[in-house]
């Protein structure tokens, strides 16, 4: 779940867009795609995940994690 921050409605994560407002989800600025290869890459991703959708490789979030282990 997410918190739009317009109007304070808890929206699912599977939604990009509040329904109530039409505000979108905002973006993390610190994890996107690692891959050059990738049509997301470098792009800002909606949430934390270690992997990318798209291409199934390390995010940012996803690298510095496995530099942890």
């Amino acid at each position: 779940m997410w918190i739009c921050p317009k109007c304070r409605v808890c929206i699912p994560d599977s939604k990009n867009i509040c329904e109530l407002c039409e505000t979108t989800k905002p973006r993390i600025k610190e994890n996107y795609c690692i891959n050059p290869n990738c049509i997301d890459y470098k792009e800002s991703l909606y949430d934390e995940s270690q992997s990318c959708s798209k291409c199934g490789k390390l995010t940012l979030i996803g690298k510095a994690i496995e530099e942890l282990t």
